[in-house]
């Protein structure tokens, strides 16, 4: 893939507000209605590290995956395989994220951040601009 392709797999619209979960207007019974961002949430744990039968805490490594659907956002060249279509910080800073918190965290702890993918799902059906009748 070109980098001109690359960098513009996802296209932040002028008037996008990155700090605004994504929404869209939609008329139900000719109702206007901005219906809430579905965030699914996944979580793999992968070890055990530590546990401290003493203060009762432990420290796992784990894998947190979200998925939301951004319909503010126009995307561009996207492959089948989402892991072809990782996104670039840049983009990803500019993009709305939901706030991620850990509560009841030990005093002084901290999540550490080992990697961070970020990859865009090509929905089935998707059609190019050029395909629409």
């Amino acid at each position: 893939m070109s980098i001109q392709s690359y960098e513009q797999m996802v296209l932040i619209p002028h008037h996008y507000d990155s700090h605004k979960a994504p929404t869209k207007k939609v008329v139900v019974n000719n109702s206007l209605q901005f219906p809430a961002t579905d965030v699914l949430a996944s979580v793999t744990v992968f070890d055990l590290i530590d546990i401290n039968e003493e203060e009762s805490v432990f420290s796992i490594l784990f894998s947190l995956v979200l998925e939301w659907r951004d319909l503010n956002l126009n995307y561009n060249f996207l492959k089948e395989n989402k892991e072809n279509n990782i996104i670039k910080d840049q983009v990803y800073e500019a993009m709305w994220r939901p706030s991620v918190q850990f509560l009841l965290l030990q005093a002084g702890s901290r999540v550490n951040e080992l990697d961070r993918h970020v990859t865009v799902q090509r929905r089935t059906g998707a059609t190019m601009v050029g395909d629409v009748a």
